[in-house]
């Protein structure tokens, strides 16, 4: 089986694909820093500023690095994750067209989702994963042997994303999970 990821501009957060299929709801304690599921805390010191101390960029990228990071443990952890309103899927087989609507959540790393609007998507791309930061990938889309599962990034059929992508069709959309 092929997973879809709908990937698309968001209004606010990181371009990251709508992972959260589970309304409003915290994941079990046992699945809160096992590695696999849910963010871990990075940041174990709050930044401290001494008067007349020269601030150079790393004292404040480390002030916001640590702020960023609270913030996204708070909506994680204490709000919960998942699709807050919104961002129904729907397939219409006679198109070939996916469409979600407007709305917003929180991914498993706490980042806001917020789709402004509805969209149709009626063209796919190859979608390789990213290195994250920790230097892998992300593993619930990695087989045994660590190499990556396929996956499509599904896009807008507009004059913009024609070069490299291609039309949604009914055989493409067979046995496939968004």
């Amino acid at each position: 089986m092929t997973v879809m990821t709908a990937v698309t501009k968001i209004q606010y957060g990181w371009a990251v694909p709508h992972w959260a299929t589970i309304r409003c709801a915290r994941p079990p304690p046992e699945t809160y820093y096992n590695g696999d599921f849910a963010m871990k805390p990075t940041q174990d010191k709050y930044p401290f500023f001494e008067a007349n101390q020269v601030l150079t960029n790393a004292h404040l990228n480390q002030a916001v690095d640590y702020l960023d990071e609270q913030e996204r443990l708070t909506r994680a952890n204490l709000i919960g994750i998942g699709i807050v309103c919104g961002l129904e899927i729907s397939v219409d087989t006679t198109t070939s067209t996916i469409t979600v609507t407007k709305g917003c959540g929180i991914s498993s790393e706490g980042y806001l989702i917020v789709q402004p609007s509805t969209i149709i998507l009626g063209r796919y791309k190859d979608y390789v994963l990213p290195e994250e930061k920790e230097g892998g990938k992300y593993a619930a889309f990695l087989k045994a042997d660590k190499s990556q599962y396929p996956l499509l990034e599904l896009v807008e059929d507009n004059e913009n994303n024609k070069v490299g992508s291609n039309l949604l069709t009914a055989s493409v959309l067979n046995d496939k999970a968004v």
